[in-house]
């Protein structure tokens, strides 16, 4: 879309949600951006990525030396899964591990 079919359309949607009795803050509002960080990922006309800083963030995690710091690991790494070829298959001995009867041991 053409810039000024993109303000159009962001008009019409503006009117909808004041005919529905619905408000927006024009501080919270972001227009006309290439690219907007969304919830921990980016979101642009390519499609949607994983933020930077989530996966710096990753990188720096400590080796977790027990069973509630790697049940958090792998909140964090499940959070970016669906950037991460085959996630489910690379952490099944991970969260085997996690499990109520299993001796954690690294």
């Amino acid at each position: 879309k053409t810039l000024e079919e993109l303000r159009i359309t962001t008009k019409s949607v503006i009117n909808k949600l004041k005919a529905a009795g619905l408000k927006l803050n024009p501080a919270k509002c972001i227009y006309e951006k290439e690219e907007i960080k969304f919830l921990g990922h980016l979101l642009s006309k390519q499609g949607i990525k994983p933020d930077k800083t989530k996966l710096e963030a990753i990188q720096k995690i400590k080796t977790p030396s027990s069973t509630k710091e790697l049940q958090r690991f792998l909140g964090f790494t499940n959070y970016l899964s669906k950037f991460i070829p085959n996630y489910s298959e690379l952490t099944t001995n991970l969260r085997k591990l996690t499990e109520k009867n299993s001796t954690f041991k690294i």
